[in-house]
This record gives C-alpha cells, structure tokens and sequence, in this order.
C-alpha cells in the first residue's frame, strides 16, 4: 500500500484561466465563465462545470489524485 505524501499544489493566475501546477507540472486549468460557473479542464479534455472556483479547483484535484 502507498503511503500519502504531501504535495504542493500551486495556482498560477493568468489573464484567461487559472493554472494548477504541481513541480512544474500543469494538473488543470479553471476558467471563470460567469459569476456562477467555473470550467474545470486538464489534458484529458474538459470535466465539468462548477459553481464556485474552490468546488473547480477540488475536482481537478480529486481528478489528478484518482489517475496518478
């Protein structure tokens, strides 16, 4: 069994989306479409679309933590 280790997860803000980054590595991208919907893509295509930013940036985690 794995044992979990800490990983820090960096948000890079840039003028159109958001960077989630871990190392150097970008895990996802969060786009902000309305006030009340946040787009949530990584290199397998898009996931969703959220309500709030914070429930975008957890999916994309859970997304990457479930295929790494």
């Amino acid at each position: 069994m794995k044992k979990n280790k800490p990983v820090e997860v960096e948000i890079k803000e840039l003028s159109t989306h958001d960077e989630l980054l871990i190392g150097k590595k970008v895990i996802g991208k969060v786009t902000k479409l309305s006030d009340k919907k946040f787009e949530v893509e990584t290199t397998d295509g898009i996931l969703g679309i959220y309500k709030t930013q914070d429930d975008a940036y957890e999916e994309a985690l859970k997304y990457w933590n479930l295929n790494n």
